[in-house]
């Protein structure tokens, strides 16, 4: 919404996120608030709703694709970005059962994890389906997961790539534990 009651930008200009799929989640969001207004919801109630919601937030960070062979795509900081302490974690698909199979060229999946919190700070992809990849973490880090939790959310079919991004996770719990960061999976049940 802009300083105009009623009036909404959506996509380019209003400067959030230059991404055609920026401006279909924003035209989304409007057409809900919208329709809750057709249906008898204030202005007001509808915008403190959508903020409420986090509807702008979902586009910062905003995931990005480059459609070059290999794919590249991102999402978060970058490591020139980052100033507190961090780990990365990097999984070649090459030493991957389904990355063996695909025999790609190149891919790899990228993590850049809070070392204090244990967050997700940056997501990195390239290769093969690199622009499906970031997808299976973006909601993890749109919502402040740790590393942890997602690990313990589910799991993933074998052999995809899609657990290319859940191995990466395993690995950077792994350097987590050893900077005494992580919680020792055995630790609740030996107390």
């Amino acid at each position: 919404m802009t300083n105009v009651e009623g009036v909404y930008a959506v996509g380019d200009i209003n400067g959030k996120a230059l991404f055609r799929h920026a401006a279909n989640y924003q035209q989304a969001s409007v057409m809900a608030q919208f329709a809750s207004v057709a249906s008898g919801v204030s202005w007001k109630t509808v915008h403190t709703f959508g903020e409420a919601l986090g509807l702008d937030r979902q586009l910062d960070p905003c995931p990005s694709a480059i459609f070059t062979h290999p794919t590249i795509a991102y999402l978060g900081m970058r490591e020139s970005d980052l100033t507190s302490p961090y780990v990365k974690s990097v999984l070649w698909f090459k030493n991957h059962d389904r990355g063996i199979a695909i025999m790609p060229k190149t891919g790899f999946v990228k993590v850049l994890v809070c070392a204090e919190s244990g967050r997700l700070l940056g997501i990195h992809c390239l290769g093969t389906d690199a622009d499906v990849l970031v997808h299976s973490l973006t909601p993890y880090l749109w919502a402040k997961t740790p590393v942890e939790e997602i690990l313990t959310s589910g799991t993933t079919v074998h052999p995809t790539l899609s657990e290319v991004c859940r191995n990466v996770l395993f690995d950077a719990r792994k350097q987590l534990l050893d900077l005494g960061r992580a919680m020792d999976p055995l630790a609740r049940y030996m107390a």
